[in-house]
């Protein structure tokens, strides 16, 4: 049995909304050095990896790993029912998750049942990515606000003069580009001219948690997956994306 304390409950509602913007449900693996989460979304079109340390709790005690299936759209809602100042306890009891809010001479308990889910949790892809490109949070949830007006899909490039987007809709275009040295991108490494084209709506639930004066970390290669990266509350999030192979 675990016992897990959080300082302030809506530090883990934030980094729990990381997972919830792409997944429904998932196995939570509860180590011995901290909280990890590697799952695919219902279409096996993205896929989450989450760690969130041990340091990032006021206490973990954690005597060997547990696996706790969760339906996290559950979860959330619960942990947003946290009030300013509230601690969370997190421990299991028997086949149920127990969630306590703990203030001042007040406790609030919570029990969510656990479901079950495959043992083991899935591969993170072997990718070498051609590119790297950091930005603001912010930046890049602006860029694809952007986007969205004018199609469904976005197409990524990046190369040794810039990092670009690129969005062909019915009738109306956007380009939009970020040369080497723009306030905009913190740092670009290209060793290959990279290009790929994918969803928005998924672009914009994996960035969603993202704070907007955070650092995200982009990694692209011409048709294949794109990996995001970046923190949240002391969790680190990676996310996977399958491109739209293009036709020309």
């Amino acid at each position: 049995m675990f016992k897990i304390v959080v300082s302030d409950a809506r530090v883990f509602k934030h980094a729990i909304d990381s997972i919830v913007n792409l997944i429904d449900e998932g196995q939570l693996e509860i180590g011995k050095d901290g909280i990890g989460l590697k799952a695919m979304d219902a279409s096996q079109i993205a896929m989450v990896c989450f760690f969130m340390p041990k340091d990032a709790f006021l206490e973990y005690d954690v005597p060997s790993t547990a696996r706790v299936g969760v339906n996290f759209e559950s979860l959330s809602k619960i942990l947003g029912r946290t009030r300013g100042g509230e601690q969370l306890e997190i421990s299991q009891d028997e086949n149920k998750l127990s969630l306590s809010f703990m203030a001042e001479k007040k406790k609030r308990n919570f029990k969510l049942p656990m479901i079950d889910m495959p043992a083991g949790m899935q591969r993170e892809p072997k990718i070498e990515h051609d590119a790297v490109v950091k930005m603001q949070g912010g930046n890049f949830k602006e860029t694809l606000k952007d986007a969205v007006l004018v199609s469904s899909h976005i197409a990524f490039e990046a190369k040794e003069e810039g990092f670009y987007a690129d969005v062909k809709g019915d009738g109306t275009d956007l380009k939009l580009e970020f040369e080497k040295g723009a306030g905009e991108i913190s740092e670009i490494s290209v060793k290959a001219p990279s290009r790929a084209t994918f969803p928005l709506q998924y672009l914009e639930d994996i960035v969603k948690a993202s704070p907007d004066l955070g650092e995200i970390v982009v990694h692209l290669k011409s048709n294949a997956p794109l990996k995001i990266e970046y923190s949240v509350e002391g969790a680190k999030v990676s996310y996977y994306l399958a491109p739209r192979i293009d036709s020309d």
